[in-house]
């Protein structure tokens, strides 16, 4: 669907209320063609916005309609996606259990449909709740799962984010050395992708242990 394409498009460029156009058509349009795949789409589509505009409970109203019609036409990866999404409007509002409950079964789905990019970021996700509750043992188990997934799909963007996570995880832990280690290969990865609020957050990380190592 052209619509969708654009919608995506504007989303990507952080144009949002042409974005919203486009996802609004789009919905419209399918409802008229009775394209559930579409549908749950665009209604996702249109959840995004709402997520980056800080309207939460309207965001979350439009991803609980789009689940319903992926759990009626059973398709794992539309599933997945918005349980995701899901998770992280609750993982952002400090509902740990409940973002981890959502998280969960979205790797759940991802295991199903056999989609190693999905495992790769959900089982990140937990592992960074879990570390942000202070659940070493649990935030290093799923942190595993997610740089072997990222070494295994050549995803250098998750490669990054794990190393990051890893030494906040030793950061926390006081082994600051370790941190400052996975911070230095992170930085590297960040580098090389021009991400500018990546490297500023490394920075921070480093200025951290530093601190930690006296």
């Amino acid at each position: 669907d052209p619509y969708i394409l654009f919608g995506d498009y504007y989303l990507v460029i952080n144009k949002y209320k042409k974005s919203l156009n486009f996802f609004e058509s789009a919905l419209n349009i399918s409802l008229k063609n009775n394209n559930k795949k579409h549908v749950a789409t665009s209604l996702n589509g249109i959840g995004k916005i709402y997520y980056l505009n800080g309207k939460f409970d309207k965001a979350l109203k439009y991803y609980n309609k789009a689940l319903q019609i992926w759990n009626k036409i059973n398709h794992c990866l539309g599933k997945a996606d918005t349980l995701n999404l899901i998770g992280s409007i609750h993982d952002y509002n400090g509902r740990h259990d409940k973002a981890l409950k959502y998280y969960q079964d979205a790797y759940n789905e991802y295991l199903n449909a056999d989609y190693k990019t999905g495992q790769c970021k959900t089982s990140f996700n937990i592992a960074n709740v879990f570390s942000t509750m202070g659940e070493v043992k649990k935030a290093l188990k799923y942190q595993e799962i997610s740089f072997n997934l990222s070494t295994k799909t050549k995803n250098s963007v998750m490669l990054g984010y794990n190393y990051n996570l890893r030494g906040i995880i030793y950061s926390n832990t006081l082994q600051p050395q370790e941190a400052y280690e996975l911070f230095k290969k992170s930085l590297t990865i960040r580098k090389a992708l021009n991400d500018q609020e990546g490297i500023a957050t490394l920075h921070r990380n480093i200025g951290v242990v530093y601190l930690q190592m006296g």
